[in-house]
């Protein structure tokens, strides 16, 4: 734009376009490029404070006399010169003031600004301000017109970027390289010069020491689905998360081939997919593959959702150090991040959570309790449609321990006719063995007088009357103090009395009972349970015979030891159970 701008002032003067002008300056201003320019305006303000001349976007000739100027600059919408600025020119072309609202002298920088433009053979104090600058004024107290650098640059005439033409030496003096380029750094010609490395450069000419030692080469080859934009990866160090490689694609259904060379050391390939969909296969049949040069597949694939993390170790030694974990590798000398826990659990095979393939004790074995089984829980399933009021039938299991806590899965549920039935209208009723019983939910529930009531459970947050609903909740109810073994019993109610009708599916768990009936002791005359009926169980009935009730030991159970008993072990004496 500028020099379009002068090519035109430089035409017009040519053609002697101008009227002639008997005032001390002649030239032109110019004011145009940018967006919104209907907001721009500008005045010309003499030394005594009078508007000479005022305009908006365009060319505009000057003949005024000499005097101290100030070119005011507004814009109406308050929001600055979207991309204006103002050229003004002397008569022989020479560009003598450049600027914008946006950079002006003074102002706010959005709706006025001021920019000082002296014109003539006048003294204003107005000058370039910058030490550096040709043309720098140190007389002048105000910043205007345009610094010149033209005077700068490289006086040594042994330097390859020296200019006869300059006067002060800025200090960019520089040589050539090794590669013939001036100020260069050997970048052009410069790479691994050793064809055994993985990041060898055979047109290399200068080796600049990028060799990689005992460097790992691999090939990516990543075929684009429809979607290439979406597709993007990244090796980095797995242990600083420096990026070292990454790339995306902008052609579909096309292939690329890049070959990475890795220190030793252990990485992590990254794949992403902003859409969730991955390479493939719903829009194009997208791949990859990932591979050492000796043919080892690193790995593979291209359906992975949004992100696919792979990592990887590059050279030898490399396995997990920690000596506590499952696959601890006592020649590995650096660990690689694949250290697992896995093998760690309860190993005793008479705890309640023994796992079978733990191999490493991991301190937290649970053992009976209550009557001597283990907490496990129990699901109570019901599908039903309840009026108000109305109640499902009681569903009955065997189950034994203390209850400490109840889950709730509903899976969905609806109000009929959408009377504002909520789920928090269900009421939940549990019942001992022993005829004991708790109860809580139901916002309009009336609590039955034989259960202990544990107050209104909101199952969700607030009234929600949407049909579908599904959640999964648990509630603490140790403090009901139900426990024993027997027959536990779950309903449900429709708290609501006046509602239409509820519609439920959903399963209910009671946490800390124990669901396993035991199986009968084959071979009670076993006393001390060790195999076989031996004199050791004799000395132990012995020991607490004629016992009537609460004994340590009974062989025919009606919990007294007594001559039957002692009968029963001589019976079997010498079996093996």
């Amino acid at each position: 734009m500028k020099q379009l701008s002068w090519l035109w002032v430089f035409a017009v003067l040519s053609a002697g376009a101008w009227a002639q002008c008997t005032e001390e300056f002649e030239g032109t201003l110019v004011v145009g490029g940018g967006i919104w320019t209907v907001d721009v305006g500008w005045t010309i303000v003499d030394g005594s404070g009078a508007a000479t001349q005022t305009g908006a976007v365009g060319t505009f000739s000057l003949c005024l006399p000499a005097d101290c100027y100030t070119l005011e600059l507004t814009d109406s919408a308050g929001d600055g010169w979207t991309g204006t600025y103002y050229d003004l020119f002397a008569a022989d072309g020479t560009l003598l003031y450049h600027g914008s609202l946006n950079d002006a002298a003074e102002g706010d920088g959005s709706s006025w600004g001021t920019d000082y433009i002296p014109l003539g053979d006048v003294a204003c104090g107005v000058g370039c301000l910058d030490p550096v600058a040709c043309n720098f004024d140190a007389t002048a107290t105000l910043e205007g017109g345009i610094c010149d650098y033209t005077c700068l640059g490289c006086t040594d005439a042994t330097a390859c970027n020296y200019d006869p033409l300059v006067t002060v030496d800025d200090g960019s003096c520089t040589v050539f390289d090794d590669c013939g380029e001036c100020g260069g750094s050997n970048e052009s010609c410069g790479g691994c010069m050793e064809p055994t490395n993985c990041n060898y450069e055979p047109t290399a000419t200068v080796d600049d020491g990028s060799c990689i030692t005992n460097g790992q080469g691999l090939t990516l080859s990543i075929h684009t689905d429809d979607y290439p934009f979406e597709t993007q990866w990244q090796v980095e160090n797995i242990y600083t998360g420096t990026v070292i490689y990454d790339g995306n694609y902008p052609v579909a259904d096309s292939t690329y081939v890049h070959d990475i060379c890795l220190p030793p050391g252990c990485y992590e390939i990254k794949f992403f997919d902003w859409s969730g969909d991955g390479m493939c296969c719903a829009y194009g049949q997208g791949w990859f593959t990932f591979v050492h040069d000796d043919g080892t597949v690193i790995a593979e694939g291209g359906d992975y959702g949004y992100q696919l993390d792979i990592p990887f170790c590059v050279g030898a030694n490399y396995g997990c150090t920690d000596a506590t974990a499952c696959n601890f590798d006592s020649t590995a000398l650096t660990d690689d991040a694949s250290c697992n826990y896995d093998c760690y659990g309860c190993t005793d095979p008479a705890a309640c959570n023994y796992e079978l393939t733990a191999t490493l004790d991991d301190g937290l074995c649970e053992y009976p309790q209550l009557n001597g089984f283990c907490a496990c829980d129990e699901f109570y399933h019901f599908e039903a449609t309840l009026d108000g009021g109305q109640s499902t039938t009681a569903v009955n299991h065997y189950g034994a321990g203390q209850l400490d806590s109840l889950r709730l899965h509903i899976t969905s549920w609806d109000g009929v006719s959408n009377d504002a039935t909520s789920v928090n209208d269900m009421v939940i009723r549990v019942d001992a063995p022993d005829g004991s019983c708790i109860a809580f939910g139901g916002f309009f529930y009336d609590p039955p007088v034989e259960c202990q009531y544990l107050g209104d459970y909101t199952f969700y947050p607030g009234f929600l009357y949407e049909p579908d609903g599904s959640a999964l909740l648990e509630f603490d109810v140790s403090e009901g103090g139900l426990s024993g073994e027997g027959g536990w019993q779950v309903k449900i109610t429709n708290g609501y009395w006046t509602s239409d009708g509820l519609t439920t599916v959903c399963d209910i768990e009671l946490v800390g009972l124990c669901n396993t009936i035991p199986e009968p002791n084959s071979c009670p005359e076993d006393l001390n349970e060790d195999g076989v009926v031996s004199v050791a169980d004799v000395l132990l009935l012995l020991g607490s015979f004629g016992c009537t009730s609460g004994c340590d030991v009974d062989v025919n159970g009606d919990d007294a030891l007594n001559v039957a008993d002692l009968l029963m072990v001589l019976s079997a004496f010498s079996s093996t159970c």
